[in-house]
């Protein structure tokens, strides 16, 4: 619409006023007041203004194609970490509720073979360190989580409640002799 602009007349109007000072003979000298009118009357459009028009067009259908691309760029990127948190809630359920109580067993079990003569110290400390790893790799599970829902608050910032877990404030360890069931990490 600016660009259009330009195919209409185009008016000025200019006034100065100019103080003079005496001449160095010390005579008297009259200020100047001037006025002007211009008028700009667009003949040959087709040189000029024409190509402001297509290039202000061209501008303008680019900044919407460039608005469109991102919008679909993060659409795509909401997707994909939409897809990410849902592996890693799968993931966290497993080491929630199976692996780490089996691990926790397993240690206690070696331990206790131990403990009565029964099993050998190299795999009681061996069952231990398995389980130790067991609980770093869900902690780092619970770390990726959270940087994933951090994205998802930077894509969705209107509406963040519906991805937030109710238990998100509530998180247990996964600790042995220190698990909360029925809670969501």
């Amino acid at each position: 619409e600016l660009a259009q602009q330009k195919y209409k007349p185009e008016w000025g109007l200019t006034a100065q006023y100019g103080y003079r000072d005496d001449d160095p003979m010390g005579r008297d000298r009259a200020d100047l007041f001037s006025v002007g009118v211009t008028f700009d009357l667009p003949l040959f459009t087709g040189n000029r203004q024409d190509k402001d028009v297509s290039a202000a067009t061209s501008r303008a259908e680019a900044l919407r194609t460039d608005k469109l691309l991102m919008a679909r760029k993060l659409m795509a990127e909401l997707d994909t970490t939409i897809v990410q948190i849902q592996r890693l809630n799968e993931r966290r359920t497993l080491y929630d509720q199976q692996l780490l109580p089996q691990m926790a067993e397993q240690a206690e079990a070696a331990l206790t073979a131990y403990n009565n003569d029964d099993g050998d110290f190299a795999e009681a400390v061996r069952a231990r360190i398995a389980e130790l790893n067991a609980k770093i790799d869900f902690l780092t599970i619970k770390v990726d989580r959270l940087k994933i829902l951090a994205e998802l608050n930077y894509l969705l910032p209107t509406n963040r409640s519906v991805l937030l877990p109710q238990s998100h404030a509530k998180q247990s360890p996964a600790t042995h002799g220190n698990r909360t069931e029925g809670k969501n990490p």
